[in-house]
């Protein structure tokens, strides 16, 4: 057995003592795999340890956590309570006077939410991750009712085994964000959709990311913050003032104009001729914009009237149906390829003008429309026996 002197001990301890003196954290040794990104974000002031002079890297993350990480990171504007307080809405089990609040208002065209609430407290997964940074890159385009996926590989994902456990409605945020090489799967060939992130593995997304793509480009965050703060995949529908005798209020120009009124036996020919009005003025907007005009496609139309006849069947106004089919699923499932896919929704407009109008008011709606790479469109109008008017525009560009 080697022996040591007293001194060379000393100096044997005294060297491993200053190595360890530069971990700025008691819990992330200079060994950590995590180390160095911790260290960059602690560096910038991004992403800081407790006040017990830890890190805690294996603790998980909650979602209202993960907003401030996200926003503070990129760079977001965050404004005060005060005025995010047209949110609430879209938030109501979120405290407007808790510190988290102004973040995951200003994190939500980001992020995933449903209509019972944020859940600020859950735990962020693996899958939404994904999805969060999708978007920021300008991957995945989901500003208020819009939601937008280009150039998706359809076998990214088969490398992983667990893959069919990843949500429907989020496996193209998840093969984008792989594919681009922000997220990476397990050493044990899973992608772990559900799992739990940790702070540590939040710091090597972040710095990978970074690294990879630099900073996310200055449009996209323009766009994501000046979307109105729309949750993503959930209704934003069209709210009409309720008149004083409480009878069903419509707009002024309605459906009682000779051109589109349906007559009784002849509905469909009569709903095709509003669908294809919409085409035009979509045409005409685009036109005006010195973008090609849209082909009209039936098949497609197919789609889009069946997702808008569903939405009043099963009583849900979304991109996603109850069965977490996403437009993008509805699309393939009907046999198309596509390089670039897009979807509108709207509720209640009840004239081929009032619907455009309301969807060229809204930045996503018509960056939808405006889209250069988009080259075929469907329209599906469903007028229910209530007399709602559920609208739905299916575009893509066939995959060459």
């Amino acid at each position: 057995m080697k022996k040591y002197t007293a001194a060379s001990l000393i100096l044997l301890l005294g060297l491993f003592f200053c190595l360890n003196s530069y971990a700025k954290f008691d819990d992330v040794s200079l060994n950590h795999w995590a180390y160095s990104s911790i260290q960059k974000m602690e560096e910038k002031e991004l992403i800081n340890g407790f006040p017990d002079g830890s890190f805690r890297p294996n603790n998980s993350v909650s979602r209202a956590e993960y907003a401030k990480m996200l926003t503070t990171v990129f760079g977001f504007t965050v404004r005060t309570a005060e005025e995010y307080s047209n949110v609430l809405q879209y938030v109501p089990d979120s405290n407007p006077d808790s510190w988290y609040y102004p973040y995951i208002c200003a994190a939500l065209p980001c992020m995933f939410a449903k209509q019972t609430g944020f859940n600020p407290d859950g735990e962020m997964t693996r899958e939404d991750a994904a999805h969060s940074l999708s978007v920021l890159y300008g991957y995945i385009e989901p500003l208020g009712d819009t939601i937008t996926a280009s150039n998706v590989s359809s076998n990214v994902l088969t490398k992983f085994s667990d893959s069919a456990q990843i949500t429907d409605g989020k496996k193209d945020s998840v093969a984008l964000a792989v594919q681009n090489g922000l997220m990476q799967g397990k050493d044990n060939g899973k992608f772990d959709p559900k799992g739990p992130l940790t702070r540590a593995e939040i710091c090597v997304l972040f710095m990978r990311a970074m690294d990879m793509k630099g900073l996310p480009p200055q449009n996209v965050l323009e766009h994501l913050q000046g979307s109105g703060y729309k949750i993503v995949y959930e209704p934003t529908a069209i709210e009409l003032p309720e008149p004083p005798n409480g009878e069903i209020a419509v707009t002024p120009d309605t459906l009682s104009s000779p051109s589109v009124k349906p007559e009784e036996g002849n509905v469909s020919s009569s709903i095709a001729a509003i669908e294809k009005k919409v085409w035009e003025l979509t045409n005409q907007a685009r036109t005006e914009a010195g973008i090609a005009a849209l082909q009209y496609d039936e098949k497609m139309a197919d789609v889009a009237r069946a997702h808008s006849a569903d939405m009043d069947a099963r009583g849900f106004f979304e991109h996603n149906n109850p069965d977490e089919k996403t437009p993008f699923d509805r699309m393939k499932a009907a046999g198309f390829r596509y390089s670039y896919a897009a979807e509108n929704i709207a509720w209640n407009q009840r004239t081929p003008e009032a619907v455009m109008q309301s969807w060229m008011n809204s930045p996503g709606h018509r960056a939808n429309i405006l889209n250069e790479n988009l080259t075929h469109i469907g329209i599906g109008l469903h007028i229910a026996e209530n007399g709602s008017y559920y609208w739905t525009q299916n575009f893509y560009t066939p995959l060459r």
